[in-house]
């Protein structure tokens, strides 16, 4: 077993991508976040105070699939622009399911309690909840 020391550690910076076969529509390539696009993701959900905006975070898996879906070279192929003028509105909504929880799972938000908590303040809105607010 190699243990990394701190050296080793912050040098794991390389991009990764995994590609996704959606059958019988393709595949898509999906990057990995860095920790500060990761930071960049949650904030736009979450407040400093921890509460979270149902209204933004009701987009949070197309917001998600704009930060980390790229083409064969590695280059992003939309944007939080995109998102916000209704790009994916008409989009098929199991293929978006199916992309976006294939992007969750690769950068790890799938795992993450930040992440959670947006999820559950979308489920709450959508049944006439308030807002939830995120864990610490």
């Amino acid at each position: 077993m190699t243990y990394l020391d701190r050296g080793g550690l912050l040098s794991q910076n390389k991009r990764r991508h995994q590609d996704v076969t959606i059958d019988g529509h393709g595949t898509i390539r999906i990057r990995n976040l860095t920790v500060a696009e990761t930071r960049l993701f949650k904030r736009r959900f979450v407040g400093r105070d921890g509460s979270v905006d149902a209204e933004s975070a009701v987009r949070a898996g197309e917001y998600l699939l704009a930060s980390v879906l790229v083409d064969e070279h590695g280059d992003l192929m939309f944007t939080a622009a995109d998102v916000e003028n209704g790009l994916f509105d008409e989009m098929d909504g199991r293929l978006l399911s199916i992309a976006i929880a294939a992007a969750q799972k690769f950068t790890g938000l799938s795992e993450d309690n930040d992440y959670q908590a947006v999820e559950a303040a979308v489920k709450n809105s959508v049944n006439g909840q308030p807002n939830e607010t995120a864990s610490a």
